[in-house]
């Protein structure tokens, strides 16, 4: 068995998973999140602080916009709901949560499998 078999096989190993500030940036992350629950052990936490936008009407600050010209590209333009919808939608209950205000806001969440 060569290393990447051996982690493919892996399953229910890690306590916590910390996913930070990359959901949004990623083009499909219910991928992501299908594979945190299959390395995740039973009652496992995730926990994953993601960029959130202030409302649907204005998604993209002057902040996101300077980012994108450096090369960074926002996949998802969640607000908190929408970031709460898109977590519960793929299985998860968030736990505890807070918005942490700033140029481009932060939504920390803890979660667990449903």
């Amino acid at each position: 068995m060569n290393y990447f078999q051996l982690v493919i096989a892996i399953t229910e190993f890690f306590d916590v998973v910390i996913i930070a500030n990359a959901l949004h940036v990623i083009p499909n992350p219910e991928k992501v999140l299908a594979e945190i629950d299959r390395v995740l052990v039973d009652g496992g936490l995730l926990i994953c602080p993601t960029f959130i936008h202030r409302s649907a009407e204005k998604k993209e600050n002057l902040w996101a916009k300077i980012l994108k010209l450096v090369g960074i590209h926002f996949a998802h333009q969640w607000t908190a709901d929408e970031f709460k919808n898109f977590i519960e939608s793929n299985g998860w209950k968030i736990t505890a949560s807070q918005i942490v205000p700033g140029r481009i806001d932060l939504m920390y969440a803890e979660c667990v499998r449903v």
